[in-house]
């Protein structure tokens, strides 16, 4: 079978439930038979491999991480009427995060936040760490089990960012909730976020 018909047959929905279940399939057959594919589907480039990850990312010139700011497309999977002010609401709140910041801005955020991210620095952090780390296992230990991502991994470094934030111990669970919530930009999830920010900061 040739590159050109193993490309007809990749199935580019993205959204499909089957690839958000177990994405791995995917990509891993992108890596194999086209790299740096063109999702027609969702109008984007999808790149695989490590190189060319690696080069393009160092090419601000050529490719920019300002998505929300300068993506013409509408949202997809398309929003329902009536939405048009939560989507506003949360393109606002990404375009100003570090990771869609362009050079020269992107450098000089970065610079600043360096210093705390030093191997001495970190070292200091280290309790805090593993204060954050025993509550949340505790937290499981009488389910007997747990979602590794839900309950562990996505928690752990919100609940690391927010004490470094607010130089304190472990943030309490209201704060967390809020800071946990901000990543859920699911439509359906953004009036609630917007309610936990204002009940929990003001």
């Amino acid at each position: 079978m040739s590159a050109t018909t193993q490309h007809r047959e990749i199935d580019d929905d993205l959204f499909a439930p089957e690839l958000i279940a177990d994405p791995f399939p995917y990509y891993g057959r992108l890596r194999e038979v086209d790299p740096v594919h063109w999702n027609d589907r969702n109008k984007v480039w999808i790149v695989t491999r490590y190189d060319d990850v690696s080069w393009l990312t160092s090419h601000p010139e050529l490719f920019s991480s300002a998505v929300d700011a300068r993506d013409p497309l509408p949202p997809y999977p398309p929003i329902e009427p009536g939405e048009e002010e939560d989507i506003t609401y949360v393109k606002r709140n990404i375009r100003g995060r570090l990771i869609q910041a362009e050079p020269p801005t992107h450098t000089k955020r970065r610079a600043v936040l360096k210093k705390y991210f030093a191997p001495a620095v970190i070292k200091q952090w280290r309790p805090m760490i593993a204060q954050a780390v025993a509550s949340l296992l505790d937290e499981v230990q009488d389910r007997g089990r747990m979602d590794v991502m839900r309950d562990f991994a996505i928690p752990l470094p919100l609940m690391v960012i927010c004490a470094v934030k607010l130089a304190s111990q472990v943030p309490t669970r209201a704060t967390y909730r809020a800071t946990a919530l901000t990543c859920m930009w699911a439509v359906d999830k953004v009036r609630t976020v917007r309610s936990a920010v204002t009940e929990t900061f003001g």
